[in-house]
């Protein structure tokens, strides 16, 4: 059991080259992820700079697990377990967005300080943050 959870950071495309994306995976996280996101865009730190962001995400999720435990979090180029909406931030348009496992937006694309202020308004709930940002 889990409460697996996944934000994407969206890979800069270059030429003609099509940017990939790096998974950010919680076991444990489950609707947290809404409020990590949350907290790493009100920073303001390096939102714009793909492999610093997902360093200071990661951050974000871990801030207690130092102990090393194995099974609680993850990295991947692809996603491996999920139960909720997936969180996708686009460093290099400053945007962010909601999607299902398919790849279907479930919201529009918005300037990062826009979802954070719509995850501020719903909390941790994926629902709320869905029908403010349809």
């Amino acid at each position: 059991m889990g409460d697996r959870s996944n934000i994407v950071i969206q890979e800069t495309t270059y030429g003609t080259r099509t940017g990939g994306r790096v998974w950010l995976y919680g076991h444990w996280m489950g609707e947290r992820a809404l409020t990590v996101v949350q907290s790493v865009i009100e920073s303001g730190e390096r939102l714009t700079d793909e492999s610093y962001l997902a360093r200071i995400v990661f951050e974000a999720m871990v801030p207690d697990d130092q102990r090393g435990d194995t099974t609680g979090y993850g990295i991947s180029t692809r996603i491996t377990d999920n139960e909720y909406p997936i969180i996708v931030l686009d460093p290099d348009k400053g945007t962010a967005w909601i999607e299902d496992e398919k790849g279907t937006k479930q919201t529009k694309v918005v300037p990062m300080p826009e979802f954070a202020s719509a995850v501020s308004t719903a909390g941790r709930d994926y629902d709320a943050v869905i029908l403010l940002l349809k």
